[in-house]
Formats: structure tokens, C-alpha cells, sequence
């Protein structure tokens, strides 16, 4: 597994992280444990014609200003 993410100041700058800390409620961290089972299931159907998959499209109530969380499957 690998994390990437861009920071707010530099969107251009793709980088790799080493931790990821989520700051959150009860509410959204299952949303998004949802979101991860389903990419997962979708994963395991597509397999390598899974390309990526956004949050921010997953969930509609997500403000757009928000950060998204975007799903890329390692399968080769």
C-alpha cells in the first residue's frame, strides 16, 4: 500500500506520504469505511480494469471545499 496526497498550498506536487490522520465524526468515518468496502468489492470484479474512484462523487452531502479521498487499485 502507498498514500499519496497534495498539499492545500501546492496542488501540483503529488507526494508520497508516510501517515495519513483522518479528523473526523462517528458518521462520515463510516461513510467512508463504506466507500472502501465497495471499492474493494469492485476491485475484486474489475480487477485490472479498475482504474480510480473519488469519495467526493460517492457522497453528494460532501461540500466541495472538503478533501477527498480517492481509491486507485494496485492490481496489475
Amino acid at each position: 500500500m502507498k498514500i499519496y496526497g497534495y498539499a492545500k498550498a501546492n496542488q501540483n506536487e503529488l507526494l508520497e506520504l508516510s501517515e495519513v490522520t483522518i479528523s473526523s465524526n462517528p458518521e462520515t468515518l463510516r461513510t467512508i469505511a463504506s466507500f472502501i468496502n465497495k471499492m474493494a468489492q469492485e476491485i475484486e470484479e474489475k480487477g485490472v480494469d479498475f482504474e480510480h474512484e473519488h469519495f467526493k462523487d460517492y457522497i453528494e452531502e460532501l461540500n466541495q471545499e472538503s478533501p477527498d479521498i480517492i481509491v486507485h487499485s494496485n492490481a496489475i
